[in-house]
């Protein structure tokens, strides 16, 4: 009977590690999306009308003709004192319904909200919306917020709906470890970051440095 009972326990407490290595260790999630609450994303303080503008300040190096700008750099001050920094190498500027586009090469933008906390966004090329402020970046996108790194092939930044979509390619790493999937929302209002797949047969891959 004691050995009975030493056997029971015994195969319970391997019952027990498959279960919590499968839920907190296992390379790949169990669900199509995933959900981060950080603390350090919490620290970026952000107001829910970000298209509340106090000025904004252009400025550029020499126009070579045909709409084709060097070193055009916006600085948009928003009514809840935070700024937009957007700088470009080579831009040109068309027009589209009456409405300023401004084509970007070579492109870094910086969302510093009232607090001095920074997201820094760097891209190979982008196109700026100056009606709204909206900004699409594509190729070779890096994203750097505290200690939190995204790099992709495309992201929006999207004042009205307060929020950065990022997408195709996507790699999210922290010291911690890393993650692989489609498309990441930065929701600015709540600091989460919303992950997930096009495809809901297919999962998001967590790679753990710890």
């Amino acid at each position: 009977m004691k050995l009975f009972l030493q056997l029971i326990l015994l195969l319970l407490f391997f019952f027990l590690i498959f279960i919590t290595y499968h839920k907190y260790f296992s390379s790949e999630l169990n669900s199509e999306n995933i959900i981060i609450e950080s603390e350090s994303l919490k620290k970026i303080d952000t107001d829910n009308d970000l298209t509340k503008q106090v000025s904004i300040d252009k400025t550029s190096d020499v126009n070579e003709g045909n709409n084709t700008i060097k070193n055009l750099n916006y600085e948009i001050k928003l009514s809840n004192n935070s700024k937009y920094i957007l700088n470009s190498e080579v831009s040109e500027i068309s027009y589209e319904n009456n409405t300023e586009l401004v084509s970007m090469e070579d492109v870094t933008a910086i969302f510093i909200d009232k607090n001095n906390i920074s997201i820094t966004i760097n891209s190979d090329e982008a196109i700026f919306d100056s009606s709204n402020n909206n900004t699409n970046f594509e190729k070779n996108i890096s994203i750097q917020y505290l200690d939190n790194t995204i790099v992709s092939d495309k992201a929006e930044f999207n004042f009205f709906e307060n929020n950065i979509l990022i997408y195709e390619n996507v790699i999210y790493k922290n010291p911690r470890g890393s993650i692989k999937t489609d498309n990441i929302k930065f929701d600015l209002s709540s600091k989460n970051l919303f992950m997930f797949m096009n495809n809901n047969n297919k999962r998001v891959q967590i790679r753990s440095t710890q």
